[in-house]
């Protein structure tokens, strides 16, 4: 099995791609050749004095340069037209595409649909194989998914699966795509405070978000009804900000971190790194929100609106959060 998952994150292009399209020989083709013409042109006077010996060492009998070559508009062209799995492969076959690839990753993954992931837990305390299927006609994708043994997917935010261990009190944070990881450890509260069983530990919620207020990351952690837990990147430690009201859910916002209460108001958690606590909770007022009698209320986002979702309604009541003065 490993030697298979090595082959598929480093491998040649030529074991996953799927047969290109029209547009895509016909792209990879005139890349090719814009490829030969700057390859012969840029080299015409430096060929003549070497030998045949020489010449055959870098290019072949064609005179084709190296795949590193290739135009990297024409790259873009054929990776915006690949799979997600596919995408992974296509990064393995040299350096230049890997950090071509690399730099457009984010572009990429935000053109895909959603993905079906299930993850299969694995005996002996090993790490789980996940599955990642992109629509119902392609065949599932299974790895191994890094630092998963003996510990609870808690959730997904910004790519990264949230995963959780009670032991350890430590979360990572892992891409299972481009397979960059993040680490928080040494959540403060003991053991004894933190839910243990499976059904609990998925209670606790997590998100991370890039602050333009302090120009970095923050992994923020609700994982009690009356305070919220960020770890700033950078700065080693866990951050703690309390509340009289019961927090319902917590999400970020355009850079900005909400909290929905009990009570149905709404606070925004403001982070100072020059602050002694680094944070404060600012509580909003909203044109909008009537403040109904409604249960499980969840924040969530859309078309850059900042919504409330009544889940036990059958029609699933939004509300959208206006902020206007």
């Amino acid at each position: 099995m490993q030697e298979w998952l090595d082959l598929l994150f480093h491998g040649p292009l030529l074991f996953l791609l799927p047969t290109p399209n029209n547009s895509t020989l016909n792209a990879i083709n005139a890349g090719m050749a814009k490829t030969r013409s700057m390859t012969r042109n840029q080299n015409h006077d430096y060929d003549a004095s070497l030998s045949s010996s020489s010449r055959n060492t870098s290019f072949d009998k064609d005179h084709v340069g190296p795949w590193s070559d290739v135009n990297h508009d024409v790259l873009f062209l054929v990776m915006m037209q690949l799979r997600v799995v596919d995408f992974i492969a296509f990064r393995g076959v040299c350096k230049s595409w890997r950090s071509f690839a690399v730099s457009k990753s984010s572009m990429f993954l935000a053109s895909k649909p959603p993905m079906k992931i299930s993850i299969n837990p694995h005996a002996n305390n090993q790490d789980c194989y996940i599955y990642l299927k992109e629509d119902f006609e392609e065949p599932m994708f299974k790895t191994i998914l890094p630092h998963s043994a003996g510990r609870i997917c808690i959730g997904s935010t910004c790519g990264y699966l949230i995963l959780f261990s009670s032991e350890t009190r430590d979360f990572w944070l892992v891409n299972p795509i481009t397979r960059h990881e993040l680490h928080f450890p040494d959540f403060p509260l003991c053991v004894a405070d933190l839910p243990t069983h499976e059904k609990e530990m998925r209670t606790i919620k997590g998100i991370l978000v890039f602050s333009p207020s302090i120009s970095g990351r923050v992994f923020v952690v609700l994982s009690s009804k009356l305070s919220l837990s960020f770890y700033i990147a950078g700065k080693p430690g866990w951050n703690h900000v309390s509340s009289s009201l019961p927090i319902v859910d917590v999400h970020v916002f355009k850079g900005k971190i909400y909290t929905l209460h009990s009570d149905c108001s709404l606070g925004e958690l403001r982070l100072n790194l020059n602050s002694k606590w680094k944070g404060k909770w600012m509580l909003l007022k909203t044109k909008s929100f009537p403040k109904p009698d409604l249960y499980i209320l969840q924040l969530v986002s859309s078309n850059e609106k900042l919504l409330v979702i009544n889940w036990v309604s059958k029609q699933k009541i939004f509300m959208e959060l206006d902020f206007g003065k």
